[in-house]
């Protein structure tokens, strides 16, 4: 349901609470009505009681009022015409008054049908649309669950949060095209420090000698990248100094095409696909928690490259290097 959508349903339930506030108005003015109706009963009865007293008072007492027989004449006409009189407008109104009491009945049941239709018709698509959101949540909260997904960042968000688990690790292993934030500071002293502590540090680059690897620069890398196959040389060379510093450092370069970059720290794994002419900060990456099934695969798929996709830097390949790109 959009925004206009959803303002017309506000809209409309707001026109129909006014109307319900207004049927209790009326309500009040039909209890009103009902009071009066009691007394005039009340009223009309007594009268009608004193009309037959005032006759049987007159019938009895007929010698008193000697004097005026003119008026004693008229009242004993008039009183017994006007007491059936008033006795027919009685029973006329009470037949009258239940007329409307019950045609006010079935207006109010039509009311009442009326507004739950309306309601129903206004609530059910914001009902639909809750459902259909608690649902997505739902999927969310299971994928999370049986996936280890956490978040999906973009690159900037990424970065952040790699900076901030690279704070408090004890294992980094990375696959990737240059991995070049990790040589820079104050990322590199990080590394130095967890290498000087007998820290994990495993990094996968791309072997720029490799077809496979040419290829992708050649026909698959964007016009717009920087750094090419020379680059990926320079990053190489800077990673195998970082070992002849750091032995226990382990940096191999696989001769596989790349599909994906990864960074396996101790709580979380980080996965970004290598999209089709586009640059790494141009594809989501994944946020697995570990242990999980998500991060499993993930973690399987750098070992597998790792044991059987990839070869260690020999300085026969270095010298290879250097001679290919004239450094």
């Amino acid at each position: 349901m959009n925004l206009i959508e959803k303002r017309d349903a506000s809209e409309l339930l707001k026109s129909e609470v006014g109307n319900i506030m207004n049927t209790s108005e009326k309500r009040n003015t039909s209890e009103l009505i009902k009071e009066i109706d009691r007394i005039a009963y009340v009223l009309s009865i007594l009268l009608i009681m004193g009309l037959i007293a005032l006759y049987y008072f007159l019938w009895q007492n007929k010698s008193s009022f000697s004097n005026l027989n003119a008026f004693y004449d008229l009242g004993l006409s008039l009183i017994p015409n006007f007491i059936p009189v008033l006795v027919v407008f009685v029973i006329s109104y009470a037949i009258f008054r239940n007329i409307q009491r019950i045609r006010s009945l079935n207006e109010k049941e039509e009311l009442t049908e009326n507004i739950a239709q309306k309601t129903n018709s206004i609530l059910s698509p914001l009902m639909v649309d809750i459902k259909t959101r608690i649902g997505h949540i739902n999927r969310l909260v299971t994928d999370s669950i049986e996936t280890g997904i956490e978040q999906v960042c973009d690159s900037e968000e990424t970065t952040n949060l790699g900076i901030e688990e690279l704070k408090s690790t004890s294992v980094v292993k990375v696959i990737g095209i240059g991995n070049s934030w990790l040589l820079a500071e104050p990322h590199k002293s990080r590394l130095d420090d967890m290498l000087t502590s007998g820290c994990q540090i495993h990094v996968l680059i791309p072997d720029p000698l490799s077809p496979e690897v040419i290829e992708r620069y050649e026909k698959d890398e964007p016009k717009s990248a920087k750094l090419g196959l020379n680059g990926i040389a320079r990053r190489v060379i800077k990673w195998y100094e970082m070992k002849q510093r750091h032995p226990s450092l382990n940096v191999r370069i696989f001769n596989r095409y790349p599909v994906v970059n990864l960074s396996i720290y101790d709580k979380h794994v980080y996965a970004s696909s290598v999209l089709y002419q586009k640059r790494g900060f141009e594809s989501l990456t994944v946020i697995f928690r570990r242990p999980s099934k998500g991060a499993e695969i993930y973690e399987d798929h750098f070992d597998q490259v790792y044991l059987s996709g990839s070869v260690e830097i020999t300085p026969s390949y270095l010298h290879l290097l250097k001679s290919k790109f004239n450094m």
